[in-house]
């Protein structure tokens, strides 16, 4: 519950992407296309909700990552975990590979790790996630040093819905600012910018 009273469930999201204003006149910004990764499992997002956001997905193989914006694959991703997934990544025998993918991803414009739990899941116990014997000091410690060496964003987030949500947003956003550019609009947001 927040201090409204509400939870975060009871509150829909944006109805669309950023709009943007430049010299006073509202700019028309076409809908991205969203990349989900062909191998991201079943249980990764759909973007459904988010219909006044994009224009829709499409399913195919990315280099790097699990989602990212059709026409942008080179420049930003995002990779997605379940808390599972995100205990076992950074530990042996998958952590030299899993460590090697994010420096592949650092060498993005935009990167990010989602893991879909709270910072307080990811510092309990973990068997009701997996039967890792990981220390949750070892599991946050290692994607807090990843963030470090490699300025990839690491967001904590509390479920998957949530975490889908955060995930269009960073992407839409990126989007958003990466057209402004492209149209010799700026290449930020400015007052006015919703």
């Amino acid at each position: 519950m927040s201090a409204t009273g509400l939870h975060w469930s009871d509150i829909p999201p944006p109805a669309s992407i950023i709009r943007a204003k430049r010299d006073g006149h509202l700019v028309k910004i076409p809908k991205p296309t969203l990349v989900i990764d062909s191998a991201e499992s079943r249980g990764g997002y759909t973007f459904e909700r988010f219909s006044k956001w994009i224009a829709g997905t499409e399913r195919r193989r990315l280099k790097h990552g699990d989602y990212s914006i059709a026409g942008l694959e080179t420049v930003v991703t995002v990779e997605r975990k379940s808390v599972a997934d995100a205990v076992n990544s950074v530990m042996p025998p998958v952590r030299a590979t899993f460590l090697a993918r994010c420096r592949a991803l650092s060498r993005y414009e935009r990167s990010a790790i989602v893991i879909e739990g709270s910072y307080g899941t990811l510092r309990s116990s973990y068997e009701a996630f997996t039967d890792s014997q990981a220390h949750p000091n070892a599991v946050v410690g290692s994607y807090l040093a990843i963030q470090e060496r490699w300025g990839i964003p690491v967001h904590f987030v509390d479920e998957h819905a949530l975490a889908e949500e955060l995930v269009a947003h960073l992407l839409t956003k990126f989007y958003v600012r990466r057209w402004l550019q492209s149209a010799g609009l700026g290449d930020h947001y400015q007052d006015g910018d919703i």
